[in-house]
């Protein structure tokens, strides 16, 4: 059984040392352990660091292009790598952070979650992921409501048509008491407009939430194309065969 452990990295070169200094070479149930470095698109020298502490495999992008890529590039490698133990049916598609992404996939794939405490090395430099609270929360937000919107469209189209369709509803029946108890006024034709106007929104999203919906059945065929190569992958790297 071999176990790889992939570390993604942006301009690491003073603080990979250390990281590499407190990773394990052996564990109960694995014969090998094997580390990998995905170096994203640094301007020091991360990959040369990696090299000269013996890492395994170093993988270096031209470019950066985010934690969510790298842990994705990762998965590959460790495939290439001959890794026993890797999560294959999960795809990181956005392009920020891979965890809620990853953790919202498993809750909707019925993959198991597991809690394992850890400890929390002292701070050695600023996140270079993102650079305040705020804008974590903002951006964690948008990649929940995205991934939500991937595994679940027909609830979320459907939930927003239902909204405007109520309110369509309550406007209808605003206007048709009012012009019960005054048959010739012609005011709050207001409320006749900005219901049909909500109205129309709502059988929008409904339709919307279709086609998404038969979108989405197309994305997990996909999906499953994706598991039987990455299976195909690492069964041919098992065996010592080109996984290309």
């Amino acid at each position: 059984m071999k176990l790889v452990i992939q570390i993604p990295g942006h301009n690491e070169e003073a603080t990979l040392p250390a990281t590499l200094g407190d990773l394990p070479t052996h564990l109960p149930g694995f014969d090998t352990v094997e580390w990998l470095v995905i170096d994203d698109g640094s301007s020091d020298r991360t990959g040369d660091i990696a090299r000269a502490h013996h890492v395994h495999r170093v993988v270096r992008f031209p470019a950066r292009r985010g934690l969510a890529r790298a842990f994705e590039t990762g998965l590959r490698e460790a495939l290439d790598m001959g890794a026993d133990v890797v999560a294959l049916r999960l795809t990181v598609l956005t392009t920020f952070s891979y965890t809620l992404e990853t953790i919202i996939q498993a809750g909707q794939k019925n993959i198991a979650l597991a809690h394992v405490p850890v400890r929390m090395n002292p701070k050695l430099r600023e996140s270079r992921l993102f650079t305040s609270i705020t804008t974590y929360v903002q951006r964690s937000l948008a990649t929940m409501l995205r991934v939500y919107m991937l595994y679940q469209p027909l609830r979320f189209f459907l939930s927003l048509a239902a909204l405007f369709l109520l309110v369509a509803s309550a406007l209808f029946v605003r206007f048709f008491f009012v012009w019960l108890e005054k048959p010739v006024a012609t005011g709050h034709v207001q409320s006749l407009l900005v219901g049909g106007v909500c109205a129309i929104m709502g059988v929008l999203f409904v339709a919307l939430g279709v086609l998404a919906d038969l979108t989405a059945m197309n994305r997990r065929l996909l999906e499953e194309i994706v598991v039987n190569t990455r299976t195909l992958r690492a069964e041919r790297s098992r065996k010592g065969g080109s996984a290309e």
